[in-house]
């Protein structure tokens, strides 16, 4: 039996530990304003850039409750047995190679993402943390486990388990990355042209997300 230890989150935990931040950021400026009686803001930028640092920082602070112990193990020849330990979740996935339908390996904002599907419509999706440590044991699973599934494969034809392209080699990635070009390019032309006045919070939120996106984009589809 092989074992693969690797730390992991769910979208719904990134999403909670935000919220917790932007909610303990908030609350606090707003403690701070109203015991020393501050007054009107002045300086936009330099505001926005405090209350992102210390957003960031928070969240720094908060990363241990998003983190799942995850283990996989591979037991005989075709069983797979996912321990998941969190806080909140202590749960155990078994199945077995044939129940794959297919699956597929992304790099996300921050995350390496592996998702699985299975015949009978249900889903895992695991968010990998990108630390060199968890990478490597992270790639030792995936090696092995699509080893196993190619070795499925070809002793199963007619039912066979697909890899499926990530989401940057797929024509819907592509639009998606030609619609944040245009939106990164046309804010600010739109802003400089008909000279309004754009929120700067709009830019240090959306350009980060948005290159990240396009510089993935660009390095999937040139291999």
């Amino acid at each position: 039996m092989k074992k693969y230890n690797f730390k992991t989150t769910f979208t719904v935990l990134i999403f909670l530990r935000l919220i917790l931040a932007l909610s303990i950021t908030f609350m606090s400026f707003a403690t701070i304003l109203r015991i020393t009686n501050f007054g009107k803001i002045n300086n936009e930028l330099l505001f926005l850039s405090v209350f992102l640092l210390i957003t960031y920082f928070i969240l720094f602070v908060l990363k241990k409750i998003i983190v799942i112990d995850t283990v996989v193990s591979f037991i005989e020849k075709d069983q797979i047995e996912i321990k998941l330990s969190h806080f909140f979740i202590q749960k155990i996935y078994f199945f077995c190679i044939s129940d794959i339908k297919s699956y597929s390996f992304e790099h996300g904002n921050g995350y390496e993402i592996f998702k699985l599907s299975k015949r009978n419509d249900s889903k895992l999706k695991f968010l990998v943390f990108k630390e060199v440590k968890n990478l490597e044991s992270f790639e030792n699973f995936c090696t092995d486990f699509i080893s196993r599934i190619e070795n499925y494969n070809k002793n199963n034809k007619l039912s066979s388990i697909n890899q499926k392209e990530s989401i940057y080699k797929t024509k819907k990635g592509l639009l998606y990355g030609i619609i944040i070009s245009i939106s990164l390019i046309s804010i600010p032309t739109i802003n400089y042209l008909l000279e309004t006045k754009v929120n700067i919070g709009v830019f240090l939120i959306l350009y980060p997300a948005g290159i990240l996106f396009l510089w993935n984009l660009y390095k999937e589809r040139k291999k």
